[in-house]
């Protein structure tokens, strides 16, 4: 095996593996649905012949006295998985289990490829790779050399030679850029910058199933046109806008006053265009939301905070991470949890196979960095755009309410961005016509009656008619105002009288309603003592309100 140094970006996904406590962000999934006699004997000979052409697809991470290296093994093989599944259900099932399962990044190769056969000359291709491997930049080029691969043996042919930059010529030129590089200055500028806000935003969180998902949105062009309108007047960007709305959004959800989330950076060198990698960084963005601040005023902040961090940018956010976590800051106490960036959202990456159908499928889970993930790609006809979340801790009917939320936010902030950002609604109009139609419940009662009264000419009326039912069982109009009769004469045995405060500690229930009718009924004042409450509280209600009496059971008894 060759050893070479590992590549910061190398170390940057290492060190982001171990903050990440072993969860699979950074598996990142391609999928097809191939029908026609697909030679899985060819698929492994093309791998093969691209391994061979690409040192990063044979490579492991082995660590040796605190530091990392690039392990090349030239004698790695594919690992292929061959699968039969009896349907599309339980296919899902597996790829699902597939995309999620995690690299072990000290072993090569950091990929793996399942072969799934539906039915004969049916098949889904499922090729997951750690982000260690490649970025969308690298995967451009990958699937259509492989896809040439397989062409050219299935023809008999030798496969084509795939033209590649020399890793270790690479390295060089980075070591000579990291020599001069003020690693402590950008580490201090980070530190400060950032201050003591908290790098997580604490939304929601709910027990799911494990795995990620994303839903689909789009931001309609006549509101992108509003947005381009907005960020050029005050001289920013499109993206800047939209980021500025996701982090006020988050502030409305969480309640912070700081809000921090990352956004991705290219670091690609232009010297090495044909370099297999991945050079992508993440940085931190924090914007304050005091009290009063507009969406014009957070747009210029982070504008403002973009020009000052670009010249920082070298510097790994797992290196930030770590450094606060050294300094016992506050915004190392875990990663960042949210995140927003500009992407090929919905591209597809060509892999044409001769004589085969070749569809790409969306995959079951979404390859992420983060918890929380809005991602976007302007096209002509709208911006779309997906809300990618760990679905272990968001249910989709949260996800799905905070994308409708993000729109209409939006709409709402670029129409008036001299506004607070807290004086906006965030329902949208299907959310305010359900709220009004469920609200539309009141009903006109004699506001010189008493309820017990109307009861008792109700059960007069109709004494068979259902009252109430509980698990327990049910009573009629008759049977619950006998009932409460008969507690509203112990109560008037016990020497209540016209608001005598009357302690009430039952559960909901049968009995809980014919206590509270006898209560009214004896003239006293119900005092509400929920069981579930603790037994000090409770004490101390009873001391503030002084009962004569209480009611409850044994089981309830305080």
């Amino acid at each position: 095996m060759k050893i070479l140094p590992a590549s910061r970006f190398q170390e940057k996904f290492v060190l982001e593996e171990k903050l990440l406590a072993g969860k699979p962000y950074n598996n990142f999934p391609i999928v097809y649905e191939i029908r026609g006699a697909l030679k899985a004997e060819l698929v492994e000979e093309s791998l093969r012949h691209m391994m061979a052409a690409y040192e990063s697809m044979r490579a492991c991470y082995p660590e040796k006295d605190g530091k990392l290296y690039l392990g090349i093994d030239d004698d790695c093989r594919p690992l292929i998985e061959r699968v039969a599944c009896a349907d599309r259900r339980q296919a899902e099932g597996f790829m699902a289990e597939f995309i999620l399962r995690p690299f072990d990044l000290h072993k090569p190769p950091p990929h793996r490829l399942a072969l799934i056969q539906l039915a004969e000359n049916h098949f889904i291709f499922l090729f997951v790779v750690h982000h260690i491997l490649t970025d969308g930049v690298t995967l451009e080029p990958l699937m259509p050399q492989w896809a040439a691969a397989y062409n050219a043996l299935a023809a008999g042919a030798p496969a084509p030679t795939i033209a590649t930059d020399s890793y270790a010529d690479y390295l060089q030129k980075e070591e000579e850029f990291l020599e001069n590089r003020d690693v402590q200055a950008d580490l201090d500028f980070w530190e400060e910058y950032l201050g003591d806000a908290s790098l997580t935003v604490a939304l929601p969180a709910f027990k799911e199933k494990g795995g990620f998902a994303g839903i689909y949105f789009d931001i309609p062009a006549g509101l992108r046109e509003q947005v381009r309108r907005f960020s050029r007047h005050h001289r920013s960007t499109f993206f800047w806008a939209v980021t500025a709305a996701w982090m006020s959004l988050l502030h409305r959800y969480s309640g912070q006053s700081a809000i921090a989330v990352n956004y991705p950076v290219n670091l690609r060198p232009k010297d090495f265009p044909n370099l297999f990698g991945p050079f992508i960084n993440n940085l931190p963005l924090v914007a304050d939301f005091e009290d009063g601040t507009t969406f014009a005023e957070i747009l210029k902040r982070i504008t403002a905070d973009r020009r000052r961090c670009k010249n920082h940018q070298q510097c790994m956010l797992a290196e930030i991470v770590a450094h606060l976590r050294a300094r016992k800051r506050t915004g190392g106490d875990s990663a960042m949890n949210v995140g927003i960036a500009e992407t090929a959202l919905r591209t597809t990456y060509p892999f044409a196979l001769n004589g085969l159908d070749v569809r790409h499928l969306e995959p079951p889970g979404v390859g992420m960095t983060t918890e929380l993930l809005l991602e976007y790609e302007e096209r002509p006809d709208a911006v779309h755009c997906r809300l990618a979340y760990d679905a272990g801790r968001y249910p989709r009917w949260f996800a799905a309410r905070m994308a409708r939320h993000f729109v209409t936010f939006l709409e709402a902030l670029v129409a008036a961005p001299d506004r607070p950002v807290t004086a906006f609604s965030l329902l949208d109009e299907e959310e305010k016509i359900l709220l009004e139609r469920w609200n539309d419940t009141a009903v006109s009662f004699p506001d010189n009656r008493f309820l017990h009264r109307i009861f008792e000419e109700k059960a007069a009326a109709a004494p068979g008619a259902l009252a109430i039912r509980d698990s327990g069982g049910e009573l009629s109009r008759a049977e619950l105002n006998a009932q409460a009769n008969r507690v509203a004469h112990a109560l008037i045995d016990l020497g209540v009288t016209p608001d005598t405060p009357v302690g009430l500690a039952l559960p909901r229930g049968n009995s809980f309603m014919a206590a509270l009718l006898g209560i009214h009924k004896a003239g006293g004042a119900y005092l509400p003592l929920d069981p579930a409450l603790p037994s000090r509280r409770l004490a101390e209600m009873i001391e503030d309100a002084g009962p004569s009496c209480l009611i409850g059971t044994a089981e309830t008894a305080i």
